[in-house]
């Protein structure tokens, strides 16, 4: 996984799907211990930007953490 996720931090990162039991909530996947839970849709974690149907690209850049009202483009 290494080689494919290049500058991925030792940490949790959002998937995009909300918990089914409680929307507060959101699944996030530890890229350390490899364990995925929910957290609070307030807590800080890191995102990684995916475009679908295409082939991955690989070390695309390092990752930052997102706070409410961050704008990229």
């Amino acid at each position: 996984m290494d080689k494919i996720f290049l500058h991925t931090a030792s940490a949790s990162y959002w998937s995009n799907s909300t918990s089914q039991t409680n929307d507060k909530n959101g699944w996030v996947v530890n890229f350390e211990y490899g364990t995925e839970t929910t957290s609070s849709k307030t807590t800080e974690n890191f995102v990684r930007c995916v475009k679908s149907n295409t082939t991955p690209v690989a070390n695309a850049g390092e990752d930052q953490i997102l706070k409410e009202g961050d704008i990229y483009s």
